[in-house]
């Protein structure tokens, strides 16, 4: 896939995060004011909770777009190396070419802001439509009422932020020289170029070590204080810059751990794990992009059912329990929606890292081939291969966004309730369409170049694969 391809990839992340933010502020400031009107109305507790809920869900689709587009930045960078060299040998320098790329980002950022603000609106004003002639919390209030100017804060956040992603994105090809440039951009495919810590020593054992003291700590203020959820903000927004600077451990780390359960009832899962951990560099990079959508999608589906069942338990029962009912109602189609937008920013880049994952399977059954194997029992070694990865990256991801979306829940509501300790819950459908998407996408992943291969010989494969890459 060519550069120029890639660059659509940025935009649409950028743009679903805009409509994300813009959807959290519209709906959010709907309702507070549906709030207002019920039996919670005279308790300010329950506004300040609402509001810290805005800045977390905004906060959270900041981290999840930036991600995204860094990843996206890499792989474009990655895919233009080429082009960048000849520049360069031309006499441009490498602050210019890095400048040129940027500003070009940066400018489809500020498009795109403006077309996912726009169709952010467009969702929070049809759903308050489709809503208020129900009765609830929304009851008598107009779609024009998700007009917020307050918005223009996290979207311009988003933009400084996006650019920022570009910055870093597009930081590794541009060191390399004129002379090394063609070579590195062959080499960047495979990952392989750029340094990547394999062990949590380091950047990345430091940002998870910080984040889990700053979760125990909001954990251990939220019995007294709501607000205590700003520290978990920060702990949560460091734990996803350590689960992205340690993503190679971690999937390597599971990947062996699979191994040990699996690997001595198949030869082939065997060979499999074996090749994933002599390049671990490259799994990582390969798996990031599940670990990080598996993470965020499971911390929405166990924040919400667990802020859901908390707040019913409360108040089942009680003279306040119509009110309560009222103001639930009213925010699960806002965490809906929220983890639809979030799905969708996933997707986006999860096709990038299937992208990356065909062409790498590409050149490796060519190889195989070439070896002797036939395209049945390498179909079956690279399944095995992208099974390990895919479950790897997924348990890991089940794991950490869990946790992250009890703490959160747990810190923002265990000072407003009787019973302090919040029970970490999931929809019942969660671990189910988890299962189904990730068995597709595995599918997805080994099928694609297994059928490609399967149509040309072994070597007449492998030469067109090498010259694709350049």
């Amino acid at each position: 896939m060519s550069g120029r391809r890639r660059l659509g990839a940025d935009g649409l992340v950028v743009a679903l995060g805009a409509a994300f933010a813009t959807v959290v502020v519209g709906l959010t400031s709907v309702i507070v004011r549906g709030v207002a009107g019920s039996g919670f109305g005279a308790n300010p507790v329950t506004v300040v909770v609402l509001g810290l809920l805005t800045v977390a869900f905004v906060v959270v689709a900041t981290v999840v777009t930036t991600s995204a587009a860094t990843n996206s930045y890499v792989l474009v960078a990655a895919s233009q190396a080429r082009e960048v060299a000849l520049r360069r040998l031309l006499g441009a320098t490498a602050a210019r070419e890095h400048a040129r790329l940027v500003s070009a980002a940066t400018r489809r950022a500020l498009l795109s802001t403006v077309v996912g603000a726009a169709a952010g609106l467009v969702v929070a004003a049809v759903t308050v439509a489709l809503t208020s002639g129900r009765g609830g919390l929304f009851e008598g209030l107009t779609p024009t009422a998700v007009l917020q100017p307050l918005v223009i804060v996290p979207l311009v956040l988003l933009v400084l932020s996006t650019r920022r992603a570009a910055q870093r994105g597009f930081e590794g090809v541009l060191r390399v020289t004129p002379a090394t440039g063609l070579d590195a951009a062959q080499r960047q495919h495979d990952g392989q170029v750029g340094v990547a810590d394999v062990s949590f020593r380091g950047r990345g054992g430091a940002l998870l070590l910080t984040a889990a003291g700053l979760l125990v700590l909001g954990v251990a203020v939220g019995f007294v204080s709501p607000f205590a959820v700003l520290i978990a903000m920060v702990g949560g927004a460091l734990a996803a810059a350590g689960v992205l600077a340690t993503a190679t451990p971690i999937i390597t780390t599971v990947v062996r751990v699979l191994l040990r359960a699996f690997g001595r009832r198949s030869a082939v899962v065997r060979v499999a794990g074996r090749n994933l951990l002599q390049y671990p560099v490259r799994s990582g990079r390969a798996g990031v992009g599940v670990l990080i959508s598996t993470t965020v999608l499971t911390m929405f589906a166990v924040a919400s059912a667990s802020m859901e069942g908390a707040l019913r338990d409360e108040y089942r029962g009680t003279t306040q329990s119509s009110a309560a009912t009222e103001v639930i109602d009213g925010i699960l189609p806002l965490l809906t929606v929220l983890t639809l937008c979030i799905a969708a920013i996933s997707a986006v880049g999860l096709a990038d890292t299937i992208a990356l994952g065909a062409r790498l399977r590409q050149r490796d059954l060519a190889v195989l081939r070439i070896l002797g194997l036939s395209v049945r029992r390498s179909g079956r070694m690279l399944l095995a291969e992208t099974g390990l990865l895919v479950g790897s990256a997924t348990l890991a991801g089940l794991v950490v966004g869990a946790l992250l979306g009890w703490a959160g829940v747990q810190t923002l509501l265990s000072s407003t309730l009787n019973a302090p300790l919040v029970v970490p819950l999931a929809p019942v459908w969660f671990v189910p369409v988890v299962a189904v998407v990730v068995s597709g996408l595995t599918v997805v992943l080994a099928r694609r170049p297994v059928r490609r291969a399967g149509a040309v010989p072994p070597s007449q494969f492998l030469t067109r694969s090498l010259q694709e890459s350049q």
